[in-house]
């Protein structure tokens, strides 16, 4: 169980952290309305689903996915109970929080959006993340898949393909401290 709520723990951290590291905090486009938020939802879920090879599951059932948009403070708390991190996105199991300041409607927005919906995906799939390795594998995965799906789009974020080696360390630093 300890192992778990690690994992849990830290994979918000770091994602959310990482996340952080794009310039993504300026949102001048109107919010999503409720049906805008749903069409996002289903075909971003529909793409993330097809690359992990599996179903996606169905709206109203247990592992469908549930966005709040909402303060970056409340994001900050869910990540790291407001201990001094910047997050703009986090998810927990199902549940994804998105800060207000990211635009939903722009190829960088989705694709932190898609990022929290592979997490998402990948616990309906496995589970909560056992230890720091696993947690880390998660982590690539969804880096792996966020970066093909906005390159397919144009958008080129080079700090996504730096996150590798800090995640790798990571585990190390944390094995280290123990």
């Amino acid at each position: 169980m300890k192992n778990v709520v690690f994992g849990i723990g830290i994979g918000l951290i770091c994602s959310a952290l990482l996340m952080g590291a794009g310039n993504t905090a300026t949102n001048t486009s109107k919010p999503l309305d409720l049906l805008e938020k749903q069409v996002l939802i289903e075909t971003l879920l529909a793409e993330a689903a097809k690359e992990l090879k599996m179903e996606p599951p169905k709206p109203a059932t247990k592992n469908y996915p549930q966005l709040t948009i909402t303060e970056k403070t409340m994001v900050e708390w869910v990540v790291c109970k407001n201990t001094g991190c910047s997050a703009l996105a986090a998810s927990v199991e199902n549940f994804i929080f998105v800060a207000k300041q990211v635009d939903l409607r722009s190829i960088e927005g989705q694709g932190i959006m898609y990022h929290e919906l592979i997490h998402a995906l990948q616990y309906a799939k496995y589970g909560a993340s056992p230890n720091c390795k696993e947690w880390v594998r998660r982590e690539h995965e969804a880096y792996i898949l966020q970066d093909k799906w906005v390159s397919a789009r144009g958008l080129d974020l080079p700090w996504l393909t730096q996150v590798h080696d800090k995640l790798d360390a990571f585990c190390r630093d944390y094995t280290n401290r123990r």
